[in-house]
C-alpha cells in the first residue's frame, strides 16, 4: 500500500486490542515503523548478560522500545530511551537485544 510517497502497511497486533476490546488492533503504519519477525526468545533473551551502552528493546507498554543500557542496580537495568530522554529500570526478562534488518532480513 502506498499513500503519497511513503510506503505504509497494514498491520495486525498481537499483544494490543480495540478499544473494546474485542479484537486484535490493526492499524496502517509506515514501513520504517516495521520490525522484523524477532527470532526464538532464547535467541534474544538475556540472563543478566547485558553490558553498560548495549542497544536493546524493552518490552513496555504494549510494545518493544529502543534504549541503551545506561546501568544495573540489583537485579534491574537501567535503559535510557534516546527519544524521550527518559532512564527507567526494568527486569531482565523484558529485555532484548536490539536487532536492526541487514540486507532485508
Amino acid at each position: 500500500m502506498q499513500l503519497s510517497t511513503q510506503l505504509v502497511a497494514r498491520v495486525k497486533y498481537k499483544t494490543l486490542l480495540t478499544n473494546d476490546e474485542s479484537a486484535p488492533l490493526e492499524d496502517v503504519v509506515t514501513a520504517a515503523d516495521i520490525r522484523p519477525v524477532p527470532p526464538h526468545q532464547h535467541e534474544i533473551m538475556s540472563k543478566n548478560n547485558f553490558r553498560l551502552y548495549d542497544m536493546v528493546d524493552v518490552f513496555a507498554n504494549d510494545g518493544w522500545w529502543f534504549g541503551f543500557i545506561s546501568g544495573k542496580v540489583g537485579q534491574e537495568y537501567y535503559v535510557y530511551f534516546p527519544t524521550s530522554v527518559d532512564n527507567i529500570a526494568y527486569p531482565p526478562h523484558v529485555l532484548r537485544f536490539h536487532q536492526e534488518w541487514s540486507n532485508g532480513r
